[in-house]
């Protein structure tokens, strides 16, 4: 469905730009594509939505992203006596990455290049939300094991992330 969409914007636009050069300007104008064309994109972004949601409401990403920052393992002690929780023995965070990592390779199977960009700029946005919403929620059970764990964390979603989004300076300005 995304990929037909975009087909079906690009289509649309070659339609309307050949259409339009072949009438007379007092026809032209009073043609409008413009309507048709953001609807198959409309149509596909709201595709792309779909799909970041399927990941995110899958049961065994839930019932990792629900561990994150909870108050039981924020109480616990970093001490070879006491049970670490699992955010962080650090198993959170890199299953929800091998998660993502089988669906982004399915995926990508699948869509068109632009399309597979959007959808993993749109993982990557949800994911930061829901690591944000989690640090807010349990913001009080912060410690100083926490902070040192919200970094390794960061910087392993930024190396899966980095994977599939490259950045240009170009893309920045």
């Amino acid at each position: 469905m995304i990929n037909n969409n975009f087909r079906c914007y690009d289509l649309a636009m070659e339609l309307s730009n050949s259409t339009l050069e072949a009438l007379p300007q007092s026809y032209a104008e009073q043609i409008i594509f413009e309507d048709t064309c953001k609807g198959f994109l409309e149509v596909a972004k709201e595709t792309v939505h779909q799909t970041v949601s399927v990941i995110f409401e899958d049961p065994g990403v839930q019932e990792l992203l629900v561990k994150l920052y909870h108050k039981e393992w924020c109480e616990a002690q970093v001490t070879e006596y006491v049970y670490l929780p699992e955010w962080c023995e650090a198993q959170v965070t890199e299953y929800v990455v091998e998660t993502f990592r089988d669906y982004f390779i399915e995926i990508k199977m699948y869509i068109e290049e632009r399309s597979f960009r959007r959808f993993d700029e749109s993982c990557l946005e949800e994911t930061v939300v829901i690591y944000v919403d989690h640090l807010l929620t349990q913001k009080n059970y912060i410690k100083e094991e926490t902070i040192e764990r919200m970094r390794l964390d960061e910087e392993v979603i930024m190396d899966f992330f980095r994977e599939y989004i490259t950045v240009s300076v170009s893309s920045v300005l």
